[in-house]
This record gives structure tokens, sequence and C-alpha cells, in this order.
């Protein structure tokens, strides 16, 4: 019976999902799903800088045609990593302002956010590195 036991408990710890970690309280985070098209060069892609501090300080980097850079407003983290904050897409060069809100979760690992409704997986970031190139798309022949 024990052993039954113990095989039992052997295989629920195998099948458990490894608990994501919060992430760090204090210091730089990268995440990233950015590339660089190969053929013009263009930038693609999201980019979620963070400086948590005594506060919390990030910028948003993101491609609709050129690349866009803007600074977080209303940025919020909790201790569990979930993140929400909102951007001005007009940053400030318009009559109005067109916020944008994000959602999401943060962890050491990576950041699951939702733009829209649209969710993006963007991986952390340590090496800061050139950005790399996007993957070829499969050319049909």
């Amino acid at each position: 019976m024990k052993s039954a036991t113990g095989l039992l408990l052997a295989i629920a710890m195998i099948a458990a999902p490894a608990e994501a970690k919060s992430p760090p309280r204090y210091g730089p985070l990268a995440y990233s799903n950015a590339c660089y098209e190969e053929e013009s060069g263009d930038f693609s892609g999201h980019r979620l800088l963070l400086w948590r501090l005594d506060y919390d300080l990030g910028f948003f980097e993101w491609s609709e045609g050129p690349a866009e850079l803007a600074r977080t407003e209303e940025l919020k983290i909790s201790e569990d990593g979930h993140i929400q904050f909102r951007i001005d897409q007009n940053q400030g060069s318009g009559p109005t302002t067109d916020y944008l809100d994000v959602s999401g979760t943060i962890t050491e690992e990576g950041a699951e956010i939702v733009i829209r409704g649209k969710p993006y997986h963007l991986p952390r970031v340590t090496n800061y590195g050139k950005t790399p190139s996007c993957p070829a798309l499969e050319k049909k022949g």
C-alpha cells in the first residue's frame, strides 16, 4: 500500500505544472517578442521595458508600420505579477489622447499580455544586444 501511495504522489508531482515565479521586486526587466524583418529592416513585435525601483516605471514599444515607443501610464504591478497600464498612442503629439489599455501577467520567465483582446507572449530578455531577425516564413512553392 505504501508503494502505491508513493507512486501516486510521484505521478501527481510530475503532472502538476510548475508554478511561475513572480517577477523581481527591484531592478530592470525586459520582455520582448520583437524582431527585425530581414528584407525591409522594419521592427516587428512588442517590447516591454520595466524599471522596478521604489516605484515602477515602464516603456512599451510596438509596431503598426513604423516602430512606436511610449511611456506607460497608470502602471500597476501586483506582488503576484499581474500588470496593467495604458499608453497614449499619440504620445502627446496629437490634439487628443488615444489610449491603449494593456493587461496581463509578468513572471521571471516572460510576460503574457492582452492588447485589444488579443494575447501576446513576450519572453524575458536578458541579452540586451542586437534585436534578432524575424523567423523566415516558409515559401510556398
